[in-house]
């Protein structure tokens, strides 16, 4: 394993601190499924896991837990914090109001340089429907694209607040085949309505995809509760 040549590699390069890369390295560790929400994050492993001092990671696990990543307990220290129905509820609630806002404002003002991105992604998507980990990456892709043409940055820091708590919600919709060719219709329909410059259909297409991913996630939760 070597984390540390890596950390600090990309620290040279980027200018971001040793906290700043360990912090990232245990958030992609959490979008991965490494480290599990409700399993606790001990200082000392996670800096031999990642070969560095205590020091960094003592920041990182701070900054985490002021984000909301991670929660205390007396006697039991860190913990990737857990989302629960009424939590799950609320995020999706919240994500529908600026998932479609963003849509709305993307159809306004995106480039055709954006469009033409938003257009090579969904095509991508319809060969990878069977490929979670593919899909996966061009659904971030293409939420990011939108969320960037929208040119609101007081939206885009709201979505990816959003964005971190999303990423403690373990599995993804996507793992479905069934869901993963229903989303990538209503990412078709988003895309149509922002290439055409319709910002309420696009609102409604957006509203429409959260919605349904919604609907799917408590789909999920129910029948991994009965297993």
């Amino acid at each position: 394993m070597s984390e540390t040549s890596d950390i600090s590699e990309k620290t040279e390069t980027s200018g971001d601190s040793i906290p700043d890369r360990v912090y990232e390295q245990i958030r992609e560790a959490i979008r991965r499924g490494k480290f599990i929400p409700g399993s606790r994050l001990r200082e000392r492993d996670v800096a031999s896991q990642f070969n560095v001092s205590r020091t960094p990671v003592r920041e990182a696990l701070r900054r985490l837990e002021r984000d909301g990543i991670l929660t205390s307990a007396p006697q039991k220290g860190l913990k990737i914090a857990e989302l629960d129905h009424q939590m799950i509820s609320e995020l999706y609630y919240m994500r529908e109001l600026l998932e479609s806002t963003a849509a709305a404002l993307a159809a306004k003002n995106a480039s055709s340089a954006e469009k033409e991105l938003m257009r090579l992604i969904v095509n991508e998507e319809a060969q990878f429907l069977e490929s979670p980990a593919d899909l996966s990456r061009l659904n971030y892709a293409l939420h990011q694209t939108i969320q960037g043409a929208a040119r609101n940055r007081y939206l885009v820091t709201s979505l990816n607040t959003l964005r971190d708590a999303l990423m403690l919600i373990q599995t993804s919709n996507l793992q479905n085949t069934q869901r993963a060719e229903a989303a990538h219709q209503e990412h078709l329909r988003i895309v149509e309505a922002i290439e055409a410059g319709n910002a309420d259909d696009a609102k409604e297409a957006a509203k429409a995809h959260i919605s349904a991913a919604y609907a799917a996630k408590l789909v999920e939760r129910t029948a991994s509760r009965t297993r």
